[in-house]
């Protein structure tokens, strides 16, 4: 063989060769897309039960008798209205007028636990606002002096997700129904 037939003979396998792998490269890269696609929607669904889960935990939470009682009781109470001296009581006494501690604290260890999963994005607030703005806004309507006074006397960071999802929902209420709407719909309770 000569060697410009040599060249020849190269030439045409190095061709065949090139097409190969570049078919080979596209097959792979389609097929890596298509793995990509596939977990990328795995893991949109693992998602979506998940937030679905935390829902359902958040709306088992809430609607517990337990939760109910807690918050009828808030509703009920002049929390808002709570001076240094009736602070001192319910701290120190555990209760005042009727209202335990434990009642006020369960209910805003459980708003802030449903801020925080806020706040990390586990659960959407537009999806919880269409469910619990309500109880929130009224509850931190009636928690908000005590909330106050425990974060500047005891702990800075004391319900901060729970006050800070109040914020937010109470601006979406607020741009919802207008301000005349949520003064009327969170007027004093008692």
């Amino acid at each position: 063989m000569l060697e410009s037939d040599l060249t020849v003979v190269l030439a045409t396998d190095w061709q065949a060769v090139t097409a190969g792998a570049t078919i080979a490269y596209a097959f792979f890269t389609a097929l890596a897309l298509l793995g990509v696609l596939v977990i990328w929607k795995q893991l949109k669904a693992t998602n979506r039960a998940r937030t679905l889960e935390a829902l359902n935990q958040i709306y088992a939470e809430l609607h517990s008798e337990q939760a109910k009682s807690d918050r009828a009781a808030i509703y009920g109470s002049r929390l808002d209205e709570i001076s240094d001296s009736d602070f001192e009581e319910l701290t120190h006494n555990r209760v005042w007028r009727g209202l335990t501690l434990e009642s006020v604290e369960r209910t805003a260890d459980m708003w802030h636990h449903i801020g925080l999963l806020a706040h990390k994005k586990l659960i959407k607030k537009d999806v919880l606002f269409a469910y619990f703005a309500w109880p929130l806004l009224a509850s931190h309507k009636k928690m908000r002096s005590y909330v106050r006074r425990v974060q500047s006397e005891r702990n800075p960071a004391y319900a901060q997700h729970f006050v800070a999802l109040a914020g937010d929902f109470e601006k979406r209420y607020k741009k919802k129904h207008g301000p005349e709407r949520f003064s009327k719909d969170f007027a004093p309770l008692h």
